[in-house]
C-alpha cells in the first residue's frame, strides 16, 4: 500500500476510534478516491464501512443510506465474494439501530453475508460473517442457534489471531459473549468453563467485557 494512503487511512481511522464523526465525513471522500485510483479495494470498502457508519452514528441515516448506494455501485464492478460480504455486512451496520431489531431489511443482509460467507476462505471474513449473524440472533432471542454461530466465529477468530490478521483479544470478547449466552442457556458447567479462562485475560477486556465477566460471576456463585 503507498505510503500516502496508509497515512490518511490511520487518520481517518483514528479520527474513528475517538469518535470524531464528522471529521471522518470530511475527510473520507479525498481517502476513497485516492485509494480507488490505486486499486485499493479493501483500504475503499473499509472506507465505506467507516464513512456508512460515522453519517449513522451522527444521525444522518439518509446520507448513510446514499453512501450505502454508493458504495454497492463500486463493488459491483468486482464480481468476488470478499466485495459482496463487506456491502451486506456494511449494510447491516446501517440497519441495526433501526426501529426493530428484527427489521426485515437486517434479516435479507445477514442472511446474504452468511451465505457468501460459506464460499471464502478469508478467516477473518469468516469470523464477522458468523459473529454478525450471531449478534442478530441474540437480538431476536434465538440463543440457541446464535451459540452455534458463535462458536464458529470463535473459531476463525483463533484462525484470524494464528495468522496475524487480528489482536488476541478478539478472541477473549468472543469468549464474553459465549460466557453470556451459555448462562442465558443454563450452561453453568460450560460457562464457568470458559469464564475461568477469561478472566485470566482481564487486561486484554473493555470496560464493557470486563463489567459481563464480573456480572457472570455473581450470577454463577448464586448458583
Amino acid at each position: 500500500m503507498p505510503s500516502k494512503i496508509s497515512a490518511i487511512f490511520s487518520n481517518i481511522q483514528r479520527a474513528f476510534n475517538d469518535k470524531k464523526y464528522k471529521e471522518v465525513v470530511e475527510q473520507v471522500d479525498t481517502a476513497i478516491d485516492l485509494a480507488k485510483s490505486h486499486n485499493e479495494r479493501f483500504i475503499v470498502a473499509k472506507l465505506y464501512d467507516m464513512k456508512v457508519k460515522s453519517y449513522r452514528l451522527i444521525d444522518l441515516p439518509a446520507r448513510a443510506h446514499e453512501t450505502l448506494t454508493e458504495f454497492h455501485s463500486f463493488i459491483e464492478q468486482y464480481k468476488n465474494v470478499e466485495s459482496a460480504i463487506w456491502f451486506h455486512l456494511c449494510a447491516v451496520n446501517l440497519w441495526e439501530s433501526g426501529s426493530s431489531s428484527i427489521d426485515s431489511i437486517v434479516h435479507r443482509h445477514v442472511k446474504k453475508a452468511l451465505n457468501y460467507g460459506a464460499q471464502t476462505t478469508d478467516p477473518n471474513l469468516k469470523r464477522r460473517v458468523y459473529g454478525t449473524m450471531s449478534s442478530y440472533l441474540m437480538n431476536v432471542g434465538e440463543y440457541e442457534r446464535a451459540c452455534d454461530y458463535l462458536e464458529l466465529a470463535f473459531f476463525y477468530a483463533q484462525l484470524t489471531v494464528e495468522q496475524g490478521q487480528a489482536e488476541e483479544s478478539v478472541v477473549y470478547s468472543m469468549m464474553v459473549d459465549l460466557v453470556y449466552l451459555n448462562t442465558v442457556l443454563k450452561r453453568f458447567s460450560i460457562t464457568n468453563s470458559i469464564n475461568a479462562v477469561v478472566y485470566q485475560h482481564m487486561d486484554a477486556m473493555s470496560s464493557y467485557q470486563k463489567g459481563v465477566i464480573l456480572q457472570n460471576c455473581g450470577y454463577l456463585l448464586m448458583k
